[in-house]
């Protein structure tokens, strides 16, 4: 019973965070609105099971990474002091966020291209 108590405690958190990243940070609700319309299109790229959760999974990585850079940002604008390492901390949030958003690119864009144009960028790679 423990365990179970432990679960739904931790799911409260989690339902916490994600209320006051959408309340407070314009991109985590533009990320979720990302996730939902990558559902959809993800049905209509992907070809196979592994592709849909490569296509749904690097969006909620994007909203995942979200998430830990608005706590970042919410420490240190809490203390309210703006060091030289305050700033290369919420720098390097976004940069977590940024470089997974390339990736997720990436990911959509190679699949888009094998499954709908029928374009391998790996043809010729071995």
């Amino acid at each position: 019973m423990k365990y179970i108590n432990h679960l739904i405690q931790a799911a409260k958190y989690t339902m916490m965070g994600i209320r006051f990243a959408l309340k407070n940070e314009n991109a985590a609700r533009m990320e979720l609105v990302a996730i939902v319309m990558a559902l959809i299109a993800a049905h209509l790229i992907s070809s196979n099971t592994v592709d849909y959760i490569l296509l749904t999974g690097s969006v909620v990585l994007v909203f995942a990474l979200e998430l830990v850079n608005t706590a970042i940002e919410a420490i240190i604008d809490e203390d309210g002091r703006h060091t030289r390492l305050y700033g290369a901390a919420k720098d390097c949030g976004s940069a977590a966020v940024g470089v997974m958003v390339a990736f997720s690119l990436f990911i959509w864009l190679s699949l888009f291209l094998e499954n709908i144009l029928h374009i391998s960028l790996w043809t010729n790679l071995g």
